[in-house]
């Protein structure tokens, strides 16, 4: 008959710092994270790559210029338009951030934090 082998103090050791945690909750979280930094990631690419059409269109704009006046609201324009853009893809971004976190994942999240009681209170709450 075969015996039982007893954790031995080494091996207590090795898991001694690990919290105690919902392996499937834990799970569930990680594949919505991947999710997120690939939609994350698409959104960016897509942005970049149309952004980059339009930086390098405006060149072309700039070489028909006849006047300064001219040349002065192809820049406005390019400005006024890239800014806006901009603002409208970290609108964007932030949405994709707020889809994928709820409050369900904050409180799994929080719930696996280990305890310390040599943390100050304001890094316990984070």
């Amino acid at each position: 008959m075969a015996q039982k082998s007893s954790p031995t103090s080494q091996d207590k050791t090795l898991f001694s710092f690990a919290p105690p945690m919902d392996l499937q909750a834990t799970m569930d979280i990680n594949q919505k994270l991947l999710k997120a930094m690939q939609v994350y990631n698409e959104e960016l690419v897509t942005f970049g790559n149309n952004r980059l059409k339009e930086d390098l269109a405006v060149s072309q704009k700039l070489a028909e210029c006849k006047t300064a006046q001219d040349f002065i609201g192809v820049y406005t324009d390019f400005y006024q338009r890239a800014l806006k853009q901009y603002a409208e893809e970290a609108q964007t971004l932030a949405n994709i951030y707020t889809v994928f976190t709820s409050e369900k994942d904050k409180a799994t999240v929080a719930s696996n934090k280990p305890e310390n009681s040599d943390m100050p209170e304001s890094k316990k709450q984070e």
